[in-house]
């Protein structure tokens, strides 16, 4: 059995690699997102980190991997929100396509740094074995949607003839423009603005009898 003090000594070490991972992974997606992914080196991180770069590489083997880390993270943070307001047996499906939105457009946004490197430079432009991995998981998350609208549709509070792919592209685009316009504004006002295409997209997936 190991020696209480040995246990938080591992505690201790454990907390503060992820301190330096957490600090790491801020500064790296600010500069992503300034300078571009390809134009950023770890050595640009190590510097706004007053660190040398060696020291980079003892918590991210590449910069690659240092990119997958920050879409892992963001993505696994949205599916899992998704997934549980999917699993909800009570909940309307019209009011889990509002939760849902609302929660991924805020999400977004608090990633908006991450966000903004795919909205200027391709997936494909990455290494093979990122663009698969960010492919995959991004597939993962699109089904996820796809499951949500198709239980709407089931239990007859969407259109039986609803385009499921062609209504969650339409909500990727409203998604793109609502950071671009709104993006800086106060939480309040950015809100407002969910809402108000929230109910433009409601209103015309719902079944309407007659």
């Amino acid at each position: 059995m190991p020696k209480i003090s040995a246990v938080k000594t591992s505690k201790r070490t454990t907390l503060k690699r992820q301190a330096m991972i957490d600090q790491i992974s801020e500064i790296a997606s600010n500069l992503f997102a300034s300078k571009g992914y390809h134009s950023t080196r770890m050595e640009d991180i190590a510097d706004a980190l007053n660190r040398r770069k060696g020291s980079i590489y003892h918590y991210f083997s590449s910069k690659e991997a240092l990119l997958g880390h920050l879409i892992e993270r963001q993505l696994e943070t949205a599916l899992a929100t998704l997934n549980k307001i999917n699993e909800d047996p009570v909940t309307p499906p019209t009011i889990k396509f509002t939760n849902a939105i609302s929660a991924h457009l805020n999400l977004f946004h608090q990633y908006s740094d991450l966000y903004s490197i795919f909205q200027f430079e391709r997936i494909a432009n990455f290494g093979n074995e990122l663009a698969n991995t960010t492919q995959k998981m991004a597939k993962r998350y699109w089904f996820a949607w796809h499951r949500l609208l198709e239980n709407g549709i089931d239990r007859g509070d969407f259109r039986p003839d609803l385009n499921i792919p062609l209504t969650i592209m339409a909500f990727e685009g409203i998604h793109s423009y609502i950071e671009k316009w709104f993006g800086s504004d106060a939480r309040e006002i950015r809100q407002q603005a969910i809402d108000h295409f929230v109910g433009l997209i409601l209103e015309g997936i719902k079944y309407k009898a007659g």
